[in-house]
């Protein structure tokens, strides 16, 4: 995690690499792993690394994240799975948490893809809740 504080986006890629070979589904420092590759504009990585804890976690807050890489990566189809599934979770529950500034930001790239496609009421539950 310190190469990946420190900026060191391929020395700590290659160290949890190396985890995952030996450890494999290991899940300490992926969100943060996911987040260093996101701002180092590696989204194919990224979205693997998201997608895998989607997965293994559910849809929020990730979902989010893993949406705006597809939008990014110009799938609109899935990026529009990706955020339907994080909000149905938001619709369960009755308080919720944006981990980060990064997730924030992704909420509001869905509301704005919502509005985009025609779906205010998304789009407003997106601007009310997180």
């Amino acid at each position: 995690m310190q190469f990946l504080q420190r900026g060191e986006v391929e020395t700590g890629s290659r160290f949890f690499a190396a985890g995952d070979r030996l450890l494999p589904g290991m899940t300490f420092g992926q969100f943060e792993r996911g987040e260093a590759l996101l701002r180092a504009d590696r989204l194919a990585e990224a979205l693997a690394i998201f997608g895998a804890i989607s997965a293994r976690e559910g849809a929020f807050p990730i979902g989010f994240l893993v949406g705006e890489i597809q939008l990014a990566l110009g799938d609109r189809t899935a990026a529009r799975r990706s955020f339907d599934g994080a909000l149905a979770v938001i619709g369960r529950e009755s308080e919720i948490a944006v981990p980060n500034e990064d997730v924030a930001a992704a909420v509001q790239r869905a509301a704005v893809f919502y509005r985009e496609e025609g779906l205010p009421r998304q789009a407003r539950l997106l601007e009310e809740d997180p």
